[in-house]
């Protein structure tokens, strides 16, 4: 998603972003998680009080650390999920993965020759990325390690610099402490609906081709740095009633 609060007012990719080294501003930390930061905020409306950056290895660790976990394929094709690029070969249904398994399917977006079961492409690939990490905390809670603050702390230190965070050890525990009596299995996943799939209502993005570069991209429906519905709609769905 283009966005025009990169140096130079330039629009580019919204992962761009985190590319930036030379980002400073009060209330955002340095470089491109800041940076990365101040366009969700301020383009998306969407306050970032808190991040975490895992790399491949952390988020490999972190479904082997429970146990592994099992998802819901839940593919349009009656074959399933099959990503050329990426070796994942999955039925429709509830599958088992271990590490390196839900590695590859967070990867996969189904854009390799021959690949199926991704019609929306990214859309698909991060649908599937939320549920793995809601499966990720389902499985660390059912195995007793949320409830043990000697294994967070372990896991914590195991995950080293392939995790990045503002969160200290303290604000882990204090959060699961708080979200402790929640029921993962009722937290509700969204996304912005878009042209990508053809079967999307009143889409608020649609694809785009950056002239810099002719990458393939999302802006608002509405045309490009016009989020207002964008930002509605995220208000819409964290109002409180």
């Amino acid at each position: 998603m283009p966005g025009n609060a990169y140096p130079g007012g330039t629009h580019q990719k919204i992962n761009a972003a985190n590319e930036v080294t030379s980002f400073t501003q009060s209330g955002y930390p340095n470089g491109g998680m800041g940076e990365l930061s101040y366009v969700v905020q301020n383009e998306l409306g969407i306050p970032v009080d808190y991040y975490g950056l895992m790399d491949y290895g952390a988020f490999k660790d972190s479904v082997d650390a429970v146990g592994g976990v099992t998802i819901n394929v839940q593919s349009p094709d009656p074959r399933g999920l099959y990503d050329r690029n990426t070796g994942i070969d999955l039925p429709n249904g509830p599958v088992a993965l271990n590490g390196q398994q839900a590695l590859n399917l967070a990867r996969s977006r189904g854009d390799g020759y021959g690949s199926y079961g991704f019609p929306s492409s990214d859309f698909n690939r991060t649908a599937y990325q939320r549920q793995i990490f809601i499966a990720v905390a389902a499985k660390a809670k059912s195995v007793g390690t949320l409830s043990n603050p000697v294994k967070i702390s372990n896991l914590f230190s195991a995950l080293g610099n392939n995790f990045q965070t503002n969160l200290t050890l303290a604000d882990v525990l204090r959060l699961i402490k708080i979200t402790k009596p929640i029921n993962l299995s009722s937290v509700q996943s969204y996304a912005f609906s878009s042209t990508v799939s053809t079967t999307t209502p009143n889409p608020l993005l649609k694809s785009y081709y950056v002239p810099s570069n002719g990458q393939s991209a999302l802006i608002p429906t509405a045309g490009i740095d016009n989020f207002a519905q964008v930002q509605a709609y995220y208000q819409q769905l964290t109002q409180t009633h």
